[in-house]
């Protein structure tokens, strides 16, 4: 007995299976019908109230004081308004062309701000 592989062509699929469906599919061309694999941001009010939250989980009753909870909240802030940059600067600093290194430059002066800001507040000045 000998075997050999035969091709099923594409028309002996069955309409309903999902192979046939994935073959036949027509492209979209409306973007709200591609979704993506990213989840959608949290609001910012929420990224704050639930670094709030998880601050006065964390913090002892006792040693609670209302401007940790202030200082938790602009780190919020400032992560989710300035996430960390994947890669540093200065890694790549020498390539970019000079309006963008500005624009980094501020992003990271504003990041450098609201931490010290978050610091101050963490000290109660």
């Amino acid at each position: 007995m000998t075997w050999t592989a035969d091709i099923m062509p594409d028309d002996a699929l069955p309409p309903d299976s999902l192979v046939w469906k994935t073959l036949n599919a027509k492209p979209t061309s409306n973007p709200k019908q591609i979704r993506t694999l990213e989840p959608e941001p949290l609001p910012l009010w929420r990224v704050m109230h639930d670094a709030g939250d998880k601050h006065l989980e964390l913090t002892p009753l006792t040693q609670h004081k209302d401007w940790h909870l202030h200082a938790a909240e602009i780190e919020a802030l400032r992560d989710w308004l300035l996430p960390e940059e994947a890669t540093p600067l200065a890694a790549v600093r020498s390539y970019l062309p000079r309006p963008m290194i500005e624009r980094m430059d501020e992003r990271q002066r504003l990041r450098q701000l609201l931490t010290e800001q978050a610091r101050i507040a963490r000290e109660g000045q």
